[in-house]
């Protein structure tokens, strides 16, 4: 869990073609966001750290993007940030130069792979209109007959959901 407290101030940004950062990837991301996610700012630019894409090799150029990596001066500062975030793609979907955008807090592959597997049931919830939270590190919490029900695992999701079809 060391490893999620040291990544509690990144932010990864999904979607964002290659090439789109000129010059020093922290001024860049640092003038972007904001004027992308309609943020109100000091000077029109919010304090980053660092700024980089993820360490695999530069994909084709047919091939997706890898993901950027920010990290913010604050937390409070990501909390702006990821609240702007959804605010601007509750709208439709965030896009930029016509590429679509997704922010998500930055995770240890651990956590990763155990919020990947909820991806089937959280399919099933939005095919059925259920709203569902996921909760760190690896907890869905699912709304239904005005409560909320907590899950530690996939299975036991599938079996709510089946017992709903019952």
């Amino acid at each position: 869990m060391a490893e999620n407290y040291n990544r509690r101030l990144n932010i990864r940004v999904v979607g964002l073609a290659e090439g789109t950062e000129t010059g020093q990837p922290v001024d860049f991301f640092e003038s972007w966001l904001p004027l992308t996610l309609g943020m109100a700012t000091k000077a029109g630019r919010i304090q980053l750290e660092r700024a980089h894409r993820s360490l695999a090799p530069r994909p084709d150029p047919n091939k997706y993007p890898r993901s950027v990596l920010l990290r913010l001066h604050t937390f409070r500062d990501k909390q702006k940030v990821m609240e702007a975030a959804q605010r601007a793609s509750q709208d439709g979907a965030l896009t930029h130069n016509g590429s679509r955008l997704s922010f998500y807090s930055d995770f240890s592959p651990v956590v990763m792979r155990k919020r990947k597997a909820y991806d089937a049931a959280k399919q099933r919830l939005r095919e059925r209109g259920i709203p569902y939270a996921m909760l760190f590190p690896a907890t869905l919490q699912v709304s239904h007959g005005g409560s909320k029900k907590m899950f530690s695992s996939p299975e036991l999701v599938r079996d709510f959901l089946d017992s709903l079809s019952g």
